[in-house]
């Protein structure tokens, strides 16, 4: 679409440029008028805030530019998760602040009506119910899925028709970012479950890595790291989580080796190239 508008880059570039310095009107549901980049510059350069630092640097960037819970959200993401992650409650000190100047009958933008209508006790509900979800995916005994966030809205029976919004749900976002896993952590869970579930193959370290079904180097790798555990406990509720919690892996592990590289499989593999061969091989073949 770009090449058809503009044919040339450094007519679009200069585009760009001009986009920078315009105002735009936002065409989301709020409509809420805002300068691009106006308010990242306010705060940028403040880093390692406290939360209550936090609270009052989001607040006076709301007053300065009118901004309501949804704008800081928008224009201020990084700084709002970092406050909700310091303290998942402080969103409401922050609103609380906001909404002194509304009440005197000054600014009151579509925004921040909205905002007002935060629905804490169903952020509440949602928040719990993944932490519930997590709970029972993780110590299943039975074959295990990758817990993402999708499973866990799944399986918190979670009744939104669209994804979360951080400003109705940040609990409940706070609580699908602690309980997913990486990738490495799910492979330690299906390496330790094939481990306990086929006794019979110990030792047989490529028909294990087989029956996982996971990518044959990673797997043999998490197989390597996993093969000398005690497999003589029957394996039960919980017995897989205690065991990654008793070797100290989290949920984000970072897998065996986190400094090597593995060929890449699947839809991004590349071709490998070819070793070359040394030169006293080729005089022998001479």
């Amino acid at each position: 679409m770009t090449h058809f508008l503009y044919r040339e880059a450094n007519l679009f570039f200069n585009a760009v440029k001009r986009a920078r310095n315009d105002i735009f009107i936002t065409q989301s549901k709020i409509g809420t008028q805002f300068s691009v980049g106006n308010g990242r510059e306010k705060i940028s350069g403040k880093k390692n805030l406290t939360k209550d630092e936090l609270v009052r640097v989001l607040v006076d960037e709301a007053k300065r530019n009118n901004y309501g819970l949804e704008e800081l959200w928008k224009n201020q993401l990084f700084y709002m998760k970092k406050l909700v992650k310091l303290d998942p409650n402080a969103t409401q000190m922050v609103l609380d602040q906001i909404f002194t100047r509304i009440e005197d009958g000054t600014n009151r933008s579509p925004s921040k009506i909205l905002a007002i209508n935060y629905d804490r006790e169903a952020d509440d509900r949602l928040a719990v119910a993944i932490k519930q979800a997590s709970e029972l995916l993780y110590s299943s005994a039975e074959d295990p899925v990758r817990v993402t966030k999708n499973k866990l809205l799944k399986s918190a029976k979670a009744k939104v028709s669209v994804w979360l919004s951080p400003s109705k749900f940040p609990l409940a976002i706070t609580s699908l970012e602690k309980c997913i896993e990486s990738q490495w952590h799910f492979y330690a869970r299906r390496i330790i479950w094939i481990l306990y579930r086929y006794p019979e193959y110990a030792g047989r370290e490529g028909k294990l890595v087989k029956l996982s079904k996971l990518e044959s180097h990673k797997g043999v790798a998490v197989h390597s790291y996993f093969c000398h555990i005690d497999r003589k406990r029957q394996l039960t509720t919980n017995s897989i989580i205690s065991i990654l919690e008793e070797m100290g892996i989290p949920k984000n592990w970072h897998g065996p080796n986190p400094d090597r590289d593995f060929y890449v499989t699947g839809r991004r593999y590349t071709k490998r190239e070819r070793m070359p061969k040394n030169s006293d091989q080729s005089e022998d073949e001479s």
